[in-house]
C-alpha cells in the first residue's frame, strides 16, 4: 500500500508541475501578445480600438490620434473594426458609427488611415466599408483623397470611392478637378462595372455641369450595354430634377429603347423606368414600351412610362387592356384607371379571367375592372356573384372593383351586407364598397353601426357616414358612446363629408369640449370645412384657443379663419392665440384673424 501512495504521489507531483509550466508558458504568451505590434503612448493597438468605441468624443478623437501615429502597422486592426457589416439591432453598430463619424471630423490627417482601410476591405458599400462612410462624411474636404483612391490598382478601391463621391454628390456639386476625375473613370476604367458607377455618380448630382452632361452622351457609345443604359438613364434623370425639358435629357432615347429588348431582365426594366423620367418627350418610345407591357419584369414600368408620356399613349394602352396577353392587360389597366380612361375596356376577357382555376388570375381580373371600369352590363352580376370565391384575397379585390363603381352598385348590397356578418371575409373591403353605393346602401346601416363599436380601423364610421341623412344621424349619436374607439370613428367619419356635415353641426360643437384630444381635432377640422355656416360654433372654438392640445388649439384658430367674417367675436381670442408658445399656432390665428376681419390672405 505504501508503495502505491508512494507511485500516485510522484504521478500527482509530475502533473502539478506540468500545469504550473503550462500557465507560465501562457502567462508569458499573453505577456509577448501585449508587447508586440505598434504602440502609442506606451498602449497597443487593441487598446486604442477600445477607446474608438468609447461614447465620449474626446476619448476617441484621441484613439483616432494614435492610429494616425501608430500609422501602416496598426491598419489591419483597425480595418478589422471599421469594416465590420452593420446590424442595426447590435450595440456594436452604435460605437462603430460613432467612430466613423470621429475619423470624418479629424479630416485630413486621417486619410491615411482611412484609404488603407478601403484598400483593405472588398466591399464597397456603407454597410461593410468604414473608410467609405468616413470619406464621403467629410463632403468637400474628403475629395483629395477620393481623387487619389480613383487612381488605385485595386478596382475594390476604385469603385469604394466612386460610391462615396456619389453621396457626396448628392449634396451639392463637386469640383471641377472631381468632376474631371469621374469623367475619366467613364471614359477609360477597363471594369465596365466602374464605368456604369461613374455614370451613375455623375448624373446624381444636383447640377451636373455641361461637362459632365457632354460625358454622359458620349458614353452612349460605350461597347458594354450596362454603361451606355445608366448613361441613358443619367441623363433622362435630368428632366426631373430639372423639372423641365433639358436639350440632352433625351439624348439616349435611342439607347433606352434599346434596352427594352435586352436578355437582361433588369436592363429592361431600368429602361423602362428611365423612359417614365423622359414623360412625353419619350413618345418615339411608344411601340416599344407598349411591346414590353407583356414583360413580367418590366411591364409594370412600361406601363407606368406609357402613363407619363400622357395621352398620345392612351390609344397604345387601350388597345392592349383590350388585348389577350393577361400581363400587358393587367399593367395597362391599371394605369388607364389612374388616369381616368375608364369605360373603354372590353369586358369578354375579364369576365374570362374572373372565373379563371388560378386565385391570382381571378384576382388580377378585379383588380383590372376595378381601374378601368368596364361599361358593361356583365359586369356588376359577375362581380357580386364572385363574392363567394373560395379565396378572401379574391373576395377582398372584388370588393374594391364594386367600390369603384360606386351607387352604380347598388345591387350588389345585398352581397355586401353578408360579408359583414362573416368575420373570415374582408369586411374592410365590404365596408369601403356600401360607403362608395352610398344611400342605396342603408340597409347595412345596423350592421355597420355595429362594427364602428367592434374595430376602431375598420372604417365602419366614414361608410355609415356616406348613407345619408340616416347614417349622419347614427354617426352623430355615436360621438356620446363612452368608448374613445368609437367617438374617433364616428368623428373621422363627419370629418370625410366635409360640408356635407353640416346636419351634424350641433354634435361637432359639443365634441368640440370631448375628453379625447383627437375628436376635439377633428372636430374643430370638420367645422372649419363647413365654412360659414358653422358661425353657431364660433364661442365654442374660441374656449378650444385655450386648449392644452396645441393642435386642437392650431385647428381651432384655422376653423374660425374659414367661418370668416361671422367669426368676428373672436377676434380677442384669436389676437390673444397670435401670441402663442406654438409656433404653429401662431401662424393659424395670425392667417385666421386676417380672415375673419376680411382682409384674405391671398
Amino acid at each position: 500500500m505504501g508503495r502505491t501512495r508512494t507511485r500516485a504521489g510522484v504521478l500527482v507531483g509530475l502533473l502539478s508541475l506540468l500545469w504550473a509550466f503550462l500557465g507560465m508558458a501562457q502567462v508569458s504568451a499573453s505577456a509577448a501578445e501585449t508587447q508586440v505590434g505598434p504602440t502609442y503612448e506606451g498602449k497597443t493597438v487593441g487598446f486604442w480600438i477600445g477607446r474608438l468605441k468609447s461614447p465620449e468624443a474626446e476619448t476617441r478623437r484621441k484613439a483616432v490620434e494614435a492610429f494616425v501615429h501608430m500609422g501602416e502597422p496598426a491598419y489591419p486592426v483597425l480595418a478589422k473594426f471599421l469594416n465590420t457589416s452593420h446590424k442595426p439591432e447590435d450595440p456594436h453598430d452604435v460605437a462603430l458609427d460613432r467612430a466613423i463619424t470621429t475619423f470624418a471630423e479629424t479630416g485630413e490627417a486621417a486619410v491615411p488611415a482611412l484609404l488603407a482601410v478601403i484598400r483593405l476591405n472588398d466591399y464597397p458599400d456603407y454597410r461593410h466599408n468604414g473608410g467609405v462612410a468616413a470619406l464621403a462624411q467629410m463632403g468637400q474636404a474628403g475629395l483629395p483623397a477620393l481623387r487619389r483612391a480613383l487612381r488605385e490598382e485595386k478596382p475594390e478601391v476604385r469603385d469604394s470611392a466612386l460610391v462615396a463621391l456619389r453621396f457626396v454628390g448628392m449634396s451639392g456639386p463637386v469640383d471641377g478637378e472631381t468632376m474631371s476625375a469621374l469623367i475619366a473613370v467613364l471614359k477609360s476604367d477597363p471594369v465596365p462595372g466602374l464605368r456604369t458607377e461613374a455614370a451613375m455618380t455623375l448624373s446624381a448630382s444636383p447640377s451636373p455641369s455641361e461637362k459632365a452632361v457632354t460625358a454622359l452622351v458620349e458614353a452612349l457609345k460605350d461597347k458594354e450595354e450596362v454603361v451606355r443604359l445608366q448613361a441613358a438613364s443619367g441623363l433622362a434623370s435630368l428632366k426631373v430634377r430639372e423639372g423641365k425639358p433639358t436639350p440632352k435629357a433625351a439624348a439616349g432615347l435611342p439607347v433606352l429603347i434599346e434596352g427594352l429588348k435586352s436578355k437582361e431582365r433588369g436592363v429592361r426594366s431600368e429602361a423602362a423606368l428611365a423612359l417614365q423620367f423622359l414623360g412625353p418627350e419619350a413618345e418615339p418610345a411608344i411601340p416599344a414600351l407598349a411591346a414590353a407591357l407583356s414583360d413580367p419584369e418590366a411591364g409594370h414600368w412600361a406601363a407606368e412610362a406609357l402613363g407619363a408620356i400622357g395621352e398620345k399613349a392612351i390609344p397604345a394602352l387601350t388597345q392592349a387592356a383590350n388585348g389577350s396577353d393577361r400581363e400587358a392587360r393587367n399593367n395597362a389597366a391599371a394605369v388607364l384607371g389612374r388616369l381616368g380612361h375608364t369605360g373603354t375596356t372590353s369586358a369578354d376577357a375579364l369576365l374570362t379571367d374572373l372565373k379563371s382555376s388560378d386565385p391570382e388570375v381571378r384576382k388580377a381580373a378585379a383588380f383590372s375592372i376595378q381601374s378601368t371600369r368596364p361599361k358593361d352590363p356583365r359586369v356588376i352580376p359577375a362581380l357580386i356573384a364572385a363574392l363567394q370565391d373560395e379565396d378572401t384575397y379574391v373576395r377582398e379585390r372584388v370588393a374594391y372593383a364594386l367600390m369603384s363603381y360606386g351607387p352604380e352598385a347598388k345591387a350588389a348590397v345585398p352581397a355586401l351586407s353578408r360579408l359583414l356578418s362573416d368575420d373570415s371575409s374582408p369586411q374592410w373591403a365590404a365596408i369601403a364598397a356600401l360607403g362608395a353605393i352610398g344611400p342605396e346602401a342603408q340597409p347595412a346601416l345596423p350592421k355597420l353601426r355595429e362594427l364602428m363599436a367592434k374595430d376602431r380601423y375598420n372604417g365602419a364610421g366614414k361608410a355609415l357616414a356616406r348613407l345619408g341623412a340616416p347614417g349622419i344621424e347614427a354617426v352623430a349619436g355615436a360621438l356620446k358612446d363612452p368608448r374613445n374607439s368609437v367617438r374617433e370613428q364616428a368623428i373621422e367619419g363627419l370629418f370625410e363629408l366635409k360640408q356635407a356635415a353640416l346636419p351634424a353641426l350641433s354634435a361637432l360643437i359639443a365634441a368640440l369640449e370631448d375628453r379625447d384630444a383627437e375628436v376635439r381635432n377633428f372636430a374643430a377640422q370638420t367645422l372649419g370645412s363647413i365654412g360659414p355656416a358653422a358661425a353657431p360654433a364660433v364661442s365654442k372654438l374660441a374656449d378650444r384657443l385655450k386648449d392644452q392640445d396645441s393642435n386642437v388649439r392650431a385647428w381651432a384658430a384655422h376653423a374660425l379663419g374659414q367661418i370668416g367674417p361671422k367669426a368676428a367675436s373672436a377676434i380677442p381670442a384669436l389676437t390673444a392665440a397670435a401670441e402663442d408658445r406654438d409656433e404653429g399656432v401662431r401662424l393659424e390665428a395670425t392667417e385666421a384673424l386676417a380672415r375673419v376681419k376680411g382682409e384674405g390672405t391671398g
